[in-house]
């Protein structure tokens, strides 16, 4: 796996979803994120871990390994009653990890073949905690593991 190809390919399906302003290579401080931009999302690699590893075996000089990415989708929402499940036009928290996972595993499948396999893992939902005149800034993470094959 070329882990470069694959954020490559994870930036641009991100990118694609509808409704999305801008997708950060990065983590960014969330008071620095304008709400012009929002909806938005931040990508960042949280680091790797060989699954498997298969060197000294004949016929076999390989590792699998899974690049672990945190996916963060923040957004805001002026009604309060919709924030979780959205309604017709806007999105809640449900409506906008839905949309994450189903543009990471669209096909071409396995992100057009530059990894093994897109896996999900904990997903966390937050908000803001004081009220704000424009509504309540919402933020999904989302840990995403890209497994792939590494050879030398």
């Amino acid at each position: 796996m070329d882990k470069e190809t694959a954020w490559d390919e994870v930036i641009l399906r991100l990118e694609a979803i509808i409704g999305i302003k801008k997708v950060y290579e990065g983590f960014r401080d969330l008071e620095s994120i304008p709400d012009a931009n929002k909806p938005c999302i931040m990508v960042e690699p949280d680091g790797t871990e060989v699954i498997e590893e298969n060197y000294d075996e004949a016929g076999g000089n390989y590792a699998l390994e899974q690049l672990n990415l945190m996916v963060w989708v923040l957004f805001v929402i002026w009604e309060k009653d919709i924030q979780v499940t959205g309604k017709v036009g806007i999105s809640g928290v449900f409506d906008w990890e839905k949309a994450v996972k189903d543009k990471l595993t669209s096909a071409p499948i396995n992100l057009n073949n530059k990894v093994d396999k897109v896996r999900f893992g904990d997903g966390i939902y937050l908000r803001s905690v004081g009220e704000t005149t424009k509504g309540i800034v919402r933020l999904i993470q989302l840990e995403v593991g890209l497994l792939g094959k590494y050879t030398t």
